[in-house]
């Protein structure tokens, strides 16, 4: 059967959107195993989400308790932590491979351009851990506490 170029048009965008549900579905779930993922479905015509639904959870749990354990070492209370989780939440969802394509920001602090991590850990692209390290770091020099950097993010829409 041969498409015409509305038929593929349609087929791309049924494409799409599969990709957009696969990662909206599982936000640990890589970009290219959504694609994999919404080929084979769209190929094979199965239940994409029920694949989906049952794919490992999110390790932020462990990310927040690591940053947590991080921040006691700098003495900060959990007022500062919460601070630091809704932070993050806004700015990553703690995602380590969060990237914003317009800007070039990556990873769970947004450190822009993402190559400052370095200093942290020669995995800062993929590692959460290294990334909150440096994050903290950041923040601590900058703003003190994440109380501040949330405030300033809260006024500027960046910190």
């Amino acid at each position: 059967m041969k498409l015409t170029k509305r038929g593929k048009a349609v087929v791309n965008t049924f494409y799409a959107f599969l990709v957009f549900l696969a990662i909206g579905f599982c936000g640990s779930l890589e970009y290219s195993d959504a694609v994999a993922l919404a080929k084979y479905d769209a190929k094979n015509k199965s239940q994409a989400v029920s694949v989906i639904v049952h794919t490992k959870p999110p390790v932020k749990v462990s990310l927040r308790s690591y940053a947590r354990s991080q921040g006691i070492k700098r003495g900060w209370s959990s007022n500062q932590h919460s601070c630091l989780v809704k932070l993050w939440n806004e700015e990553s969802g703690w995602n380590p491979k969060a990237h914003n394509f317009s800007s070039g920001a990556h990873g769970i602090p947004q450190a822009l351009p993402a190559s400052k991590m370095r200093s942290a850990g020669a995995d800062y692209l993929t590692n959460g851990k290294t990334q909150i390290r440096w994050g903290i770091g950041y923040i601590q020099n900058r703003y003190g506490t994440p109380c501040s950097a949330l405030d300033f993010h809260n006024r500027q829409g960046w910190y």
